[in-house]
């Protein structure tokens, strides 16, 4: 599986087994997050195993979470853009999970923070999870706004590369599904902005990954 297959058949997943993440999935998985550690230079991003504490929270009293005993901790230095590097990171590692057979789902604010247990320095934060493992179903499409509601350039005007791009931006999972961002082609560029909303920053992350994967063309962030 590539990342554009990835991308068409990651479906957010919130019920997980018991099956263990075998050692060399887990190696492979360290590996790029050891990778983007050092190449981003304000992250800290670490994968927990075997905690089932976290998701142990009064927000998730309802069942929406069930079985997650592994999560990855988006952890990262206190400072302007920290979210959307972590969100452009983060779905990196949810699109090589999904290669790899796992299931994710992004996670902002129903898990338990002080029982998470990632290290997280004085002059860091942790700003969400993505709950990771062998889902218990594959989950299933969300919901989808119409390509020239998230692009200023009109589809019938756009370059291919570009159509590719918001195609798949219109695939990243983004907070409670609101997809409040905008794209428009500039040249061999794309231009990338986000409306008012819960997470909208993490969302730019996302999207900006997906757009970025299918076209092949750099995102300018503003």
């Amino acid at each position: 599986m590539d990342t554009i297959e990835a991308i068409r058949v990651r479906h957010s997943v919130r019920q997980y087994s018991g099956r263990p993440i075998p050692e060399d999935v887990r190696s492979e998985l360290e590996r790029v997050i050891e990778e983007r550690n050092q190449e981003d230079g304000i992250s800290h991003v670490q994968i927990i195993y075997g905690d089932p504490a976290c998701f142990d929270s009064f927000m998730n009293r309802n069942g929406r979470f069930d079985g997650v005993q592994n999560y990855i901790a988006l952890v990262a230095k206190k400072q302007d853009g920290a979210m959307e590097r972590l969100g452009y990171i983060g779905e990196e590692l949810v699109l090589t999970a999904q290669k790899m057979g796992l299931n994710t789902c992004w996670v902002a604010g129903s898990f338990n923070r002080k029982a998470c247990k990632a290290k997280v320095g004085s002059d860091q934060k942790l700003y969400a999870v993505i709950a990771i493992g062998y889902g218990m179903t594959r989950g299933k499409a969300s919901k989808s706004k119409d390509f020239d509601a998230v692009s200023k350039t009109r589809r019938q005007e756009a370059a291919d590369w570009y159509v590719r791009g918001v195609e798949a931006a219109l695939l990243a999972p983004t907070a409670m599904n609101q997809q409040k961002f905008v794209f428009e082609q500039t040249g061999e560029m794309a231009r990338l902005s986000t409306k008012f909303g819960f997470y909208t920053k993490l969302d730019k992350g996302i999207v900006r990954y997906h757009f970025e994967a299918a076209s092949g063309h750099e995102v300018t962030l503003v």
